[in-house]
């Protein structure tokens, strides 16, 4: 087994996920942008709900061990 001092197949290096984690674009601006670079803020735009399908008739048929989906009841 190699040692660490060569670094050949040894368990050095950084790793994935390893240092501090990113500050919230939020907590930048609530702080006064300490860094002072320019914040990216996302637009996303305002979307509007559809109409929930009607379940499929299987979603409520008796099952083999004698219960009873409850797709129908959380539909209405």
């Amino acid at each position: 087994m190699p040692t660490k001092s060569n670094n050949t197949g040894g368990r050095g290096g950084a790793r994935p996920g390893a240092g501090r984690k990113k500050t919230a674009v939020k907590e930048k601006a609530e702080n006064g942008n300490p860094g002072g670079r320019k914040l990216e803020v996302l637009d996303i735009p305002e979307v509007e709900g559809v109409a929930m399908p009607k379940p499929h008739d299987f979603l409520s048929a008796e099952q083999r061990d004698g219960s009873v989906l409850q797709a129908q009841e959380i539909y209405t």
